[in-house]
């Protein structure tokens, strides 16, 4: 299967764990820095509210990012309207080559409604189930519920580092050969080596 030498890519965040701020961080990170590498491709990024737009308006200064927030009242203060229905529809209508997403259970509406479509998942932090303080009995199930079904879901998986890697597959049984331990941050790590990194990532997922 040959791979197109520019893609179009879309990152979404916002799901059920509890991590979307470590989540828009590194969404950011890999977005500016596949922008810069890649200015050929298109990037997407969809958030969930209008200040989530703001936070990370920054990323449309670069000609080839396009940030979509909704408008409308009932997907702006509905998570199940916004996850069910306006997200599949958006990311149906741009036709990505890859969908990224963080570990929170969003991408199972979007490949009912796009089947085919190649999913990448990043878990940044899975310390919900390592510390008893700070989270509730059912939060835990919950998170541990949306993430276990992201990872079912993914063609492929990136963690920030050896160790959460370790524990995806120490806690959800996921083969090693489906996760890579990608550094979004680093003082020795050049901007354009993480854009490769994910870009390689990509195109393997769509030579599968």
């Amino acid at each position: 299967m040959s791979v197109r030498k520019t893609m179009r890519i879309a990152f979404a965040e916002g799901g059920l764990s509890p991590e979307t701020g470590m989540e828009r961080d590194w969404i950011s990170s890999v977005v500016l820095s596949l922008a810069s590498e890649y200015p050929d491709s298109r990037f997407d990024v969809f958030v969930r509210r209008t200040e989530d737009r703001t936070s990370v308006s920054f990323l449309e200064e670069m000609p080839n990012v396009a940030v979509h927030a909704p408008s409308g009242f009932l997907p702006r203060m509905s998570f199940p309207v916004w996850r069910g229905f306006w997200l599949p529809g958006k990311i149906s209508a741009c036709a990505p080559d890859v969908l990224h997403v963080g570990a929170g259970g969003i991408q199972e509406s979007v490949l009912r409604h796009v089947p085919g479509l190649k999913c990448a998942v990043t878990v940044n932090d899975l310390r919900f189930l390592s510390r008893r303080d700070g989270f509730t009995w059912i939060q835990r199930h919950k998170y541990n519920l949306a993430v276990h079904r992201s990872l079912r879901q993914a063609d492929m998986i990136v963690a920030p580092d050896s160790d959460v890697a370790g524990d995806i597959v120490r806690y959800y049984f996921i083969p090693k050969d489906k996760i890579a331990a990608i550094p979004a941050y680093g003082p020795d790590k050049p901007s354009g080596e993480l854009a490769r990194e994910i870009m390689a990532l990509y195109r393997t997922m769509l030579s599968m």
